[in-house]
């Protein structure tokens, strides 16, 4: 009997080692191969959604706190703008300690507008800068002057907001101002020919604000980016022409009016222009508003010694020529300007109004340190313990007399009369009365033989003080030439 072994009921091909038994192995390798392609597609796909994530993260948060840092940097902007009132160009250009930079050079250049370089904007601590900006020069900080009120430290102004992961607030945001000049420009060196860069000679000033927002943190070697920055620029320009007049009085109009009958009166200026300085609105008319005033204080007591100013013009003086060929300054020889400005601007920007025929008396208003626009709509009389400071527009008649003392501009614009009695400490800064009215067709124009000019009794009438007087044509709104955004690619 033969023995038939299962191997030999199998088919020929199913035996071991053979094709078909190579087949199903090589189908097994394939496979695995398969499953290793597909899984490595896997982790890749979850890498690249990984790092997507993570790099939209970035974007989100990039973009985020990139908008924060130029609503920051705009804020500063108009906050800039709003605390300029009052302040003077020179001493804003200089430190809180009055104090210029010694190294002229450096601050003649563009990158000096920055107030530090974007590198410690970037990587400074925005919860407490201090140590970031502990070195830096205090040249250009807003301030209130010479030793005077940081208004905008050195670590910025800071915006909070309630902390979302406890209580509290946390840092959201900063920004840096700085003034600086905009030195070397034509218009700037043609009444600052030293082109110092700590000195404003057009009345043109550079604003810039940095604003500085938290970002994800990047380290790149000794580089930290903590933070995303940016800056604004804008020009500011004080076009109002009572900037620096030089005279402790103005008396603008042809034909004018004068009076001079009291025993004694000072009228203090210094080296920049005569005591009472003039200006001829019509210069074909034949007639000499400095030669009037001359002939009314002819032989009134010892007023040479009374009414002081340069050593070339002392008293009294025509300033026409230098006042007409000033771009800023030509607007108190233009009526329709100087109508324009006490009828529209200066009622739009008053602190207090007074009615016509109003009076001051035993009472004050604004300080140096926070002076007021004050407007009287017509004849205003100011008398006894009375102290002012700012700008002060009288569209009438302004009579004073008594312990009055007015620190800033006083401006009598308008029906233009000027009349004193006895006033004991007077106007510290500066003084301009104009006769200003429209004509038949409805043109401003300077009134004929209405301007008026008189003094009566004991007065100290005026004292030149070109800080106070600044002071008071600051309050006028600075006019904004230009705003941009200042890329960190194009910053020197």
């Amino acid at each position: 009997m033969k023995t038939i072994t299962s191997q030999q009921n199998l088919p020929k091909n199913s035996e071991p080692g053979s094709t078909n038994d190579r087949g199903l192995k090589d189908e097994q390798g394939i496979a695995m191969v398969l499953v290793m392609i597909a899984l490595s597609l896997l982790i890749m796909c979850s890498a690249y959604l990984f790092l997507s994530s993570v790099e939209d993260l970035r974007i989100s948060d990039n973009s985020e706190s990139m908008i924060q840092a130029r609503l920051a940097a705009r804020a500063g902007i108009d906050h800039a703008r709003e605390i300029l009132r009052g302040l003077t160009f020179n001493d804003l250009l200089k430190g809180p300690d009055g104090a210029a930079s010694t190294d002229l050079t450096t601050a003649r250049l563009v990158s000096f507008r920055n107030p530090a370089p974007w590198a410690t904007f970037r990587s400074l601590n925005i919860e407490d800068p201090t140590s970031d900006v502990s070195s830096l020069v205090d040249d250009g900080l807003i301030n209130t002057g010479p030793a005077g009120t940081v208004l905008i430290p050195k670590t910025g102004n800071v915006f909070t907001a309630a902390n979302p992961y406890g209580s509290g607030t946390i840092t959201t945001a900063r920004y840096f101002l700085k003034v600086t000049d905009n030195n070397g420009e034509t218009a700037e060196l043609a009444r600052d020919a030293t082109n110092n860069p700590f000195v404003d000679g057009d009345g043109t000033i550079i604003i810039r604000s940095v604003g500085v927002a938290r970002t994800i943190q990047e380290s790149s070697g000794a580089n930290v980016r903590r933070n995303s920055v940016a800056i604004y620029e804008s020009r500011f320009f004080q076009g109002s022409p009572f900037h620096d007049l030089g005279s402790p009085a103005v008396v603008v109009g042809s034909d004018i009016r004068a009076n001079f009958s009291g025993n004694s009166f000072d009228i203090i200026g210094n080296s920049n222009g005569p005591g009472i300085g003039t200006i001829d609105t019509n210069l074909f008319d034949g007639k000499d508003p400095a030669a009037i005033l001359k002939t009314a204080t002819a032989g009134k007591g010892n007023i040479s010694g009374n009414c002081t100013g340069s050593t070339a013009t002392k008293c009294i003086a025509d300033i026409t020529a230098s006042v007409t060929t000033d771009p800023s300054k030509s607007n108190l020889a233009n009526a329709a300007w100087l109508y324009d400005f006490v009828t529209n601007q200066v009622p739009a920007m008053a602190d207090y109004t007074i009615p016509a025929g109003g009076s001051l008396s035993a009472a004050n208003i604004g300080t140096a340190e926070n002076p007021k626009i004050t407007i009287a709509e017509g004849d205003l009389t100011a008398s006894g313990d009375f102290h002012g400071a700012g700008l002060l527009v009288v569209k009438g008649a302004l009579t004073m007399g008594g312990a009055i003392q007015w620190d800033g501009l006083v401006l009598v614009i308008g029906k233009g009369e000027f009349w004193t009695h006895g006033m004991n400490n007077g106007i510290f800064g500066g003084l301009v009365v104009a006769g200003v009215s429209l004509d038949g067709s409805g043109q401003p124009v300077f009134t004929a033989a209405n301007t008026d000019f008189d003094i009566r009794g004991n007065s100290n009438i005026t004292t030149y003080d070109g800080s106070l007087a600044n002071m008071g044509n600051g309050l006028v709104p600075l006019k904004q030439l230009s705003f941009r955004e200042i890329p960190s690619g194009l910053d020197p």
